[in-house]
């Protein structure tokens, strides 16, 4: 229903909620695949409907359902597509200070409104993918230097 919100209670699932949310979560994963939306039938005694879930919120939905079946609480909350600098370091996990630096340096482009600076919520999470890849890149790189210098354990040969 559009304009109706539901109250956002943030609870450690029971031990029941975690076996059912294990359960809902194996099954719809076997339905998922990336990019399609998924489609349920909805039953409530004599009535049936069919939904369409958004592939996005299908993926945030067994998000959800890993973390429940772990026993972690879990809590939505929505992000505007322009968002402040303190927004965008906590999705980054990195300081304030931090993000206004990479504004000024260019890496996430951004807009002054006075003395705020707002960033376009697309353009810090592409900033994260590309920081992903290339952690990961060095990553691979620093792995294959190792290798090279014989610096890592061949599992073989500690065995013998």
């Amino acid at each position: 229903m559009p304009g109706t919100r539901i109250e956002n209670e943030v609870g450690t699932p029971k031990p029941l909620e975690m076996e059912l949310a294990k359960e809902t979560c194996r099954k719809l994963a076997l339905h998922f695949r990336k990019g399609n939306d998924l489609h349920f039938q909805i039953r409530d005694g004599r009535n049936t409907e069919e939904l369409v879930l958004p592939s996005h919120a299908a993926r945030m939905l067994l998000e959800m359902l890993v973390e429940m079946g772990l026993g972690n609480a879990v809590q939505i909350s929505s992000l505007q597509p322009e968002i402040s600098t303190q927004q965008a370091a906590d999705l980054l996990k990195v300081s304030r200070p931090y993000v206004v630096k990479l504004t000024e340096e260019g890496a996430i482009p951004s807009r002054k409104i006075g003395p705020r600076r707002l960033l376009m919520l697309d353009d810090v999470m592409a900033y994260k993918k590309q920081m992903y890849r290339q952690r990961l890149d060095s990553l691979n790189e620093l792995t294959a230097l190792s290798e090279a210098l014989g610096l890592y354990d061949n599992d073989d040969e500690a065995k013998q």
